[in-house]
């Protein structure tokens, strides 16, 4: 996953000469993006002051091929520098190439959302055609346990046909495997929290987990 780590590299290296927060280039999974996959949108903000995220929203218009985000930090006090990420599941999107806007409000309280500014950053994601006869559809398919250690379980009746991917939280693809019986290895993972994507037969299914341990 070269270009993942390019762009976090670039951004880091970006994100110290800024005296100001800084908006990083969102990561989009999977790559290449097919219209109907269920597709992950990974943002990183960095802020110069240690604070924490008050809110987050999404909006997808499929008409004029526009996604808008909004994350709301409090910039803190202590002046250190810090990284915000965040995940957001898309539905379904249409061919065409979608604009990602991304505003970052800093507040001036800890407790709710009051601008003292806003900055944003847009980005272009390309979908292209369908692959396969129908859309990839939303369905629940729950993955356990959680937290989980060593191997993850899908609830499922039938689980033929299924294959499981998991990433971090900048994007960076970990484990892509066909699910077996036996469950999803898991060991070689780090304590920290996932997201993993489950699809079977044109559905698709997304849950935030937790790999317990010693951080």
């Amino acid at each position: 996953m070269k270009p993942v780590a390019t762009i976090l590299l670039l951004c880091t290296i970006l994100s110290h000469a800024q005296t100001v927060p800084y908006i990083c280039q969102p990561t989009v999974q999977p790559q290449p993006l097919t219209a109907g996959d269920s597709a992950i949108i990974f943002t990183r903000v960095m802020t110069p002051c240690l604070g924490k995220s008050l809110s987050k929203t999404i909006s997808v218009n499929h008409q004029l091929k526009i996604i808008q985000i909004g994350l709301c930090k409090w910039s803190g006090m202590l002046t250190a520098i810090q990284f915000y990420t965040d995940t957001f599941r898309l539905p379904p999107l249409q061919p065409g190439t979608y604009s990602i806007t991304i505003a970052y409000t800093i507040s001036s309280s800890d407790v709710l959302c009051q601008a003292s500014s806003t900055q944003s950053a847009t980005y272009l994601q390309t979908v292209s055609g369908l692959t396969a006869l129908n859309e990839l559809q939303i369905e629940t398919l729950p993955v356990f346990p959680n937290p989980f250690s060593d191997r993850l379980f899908l609830n499922s009746i039938d689980k033929s046909g299924t294959e499981v991917v998991i990433y971090d939280l900048t994007g960076r693809e970990l484990i892509t495997c066909s699910y077996e019986n036996t469950g999803v290895d898991t060991k070689d993972l780090p304590p920290g929290l996932y997201a993993v994507l489950v699809r079977r037969s044109g559905f698709g299914s997304l849950n935030r987990l937790v790999k317990a341990g010693q951080l």
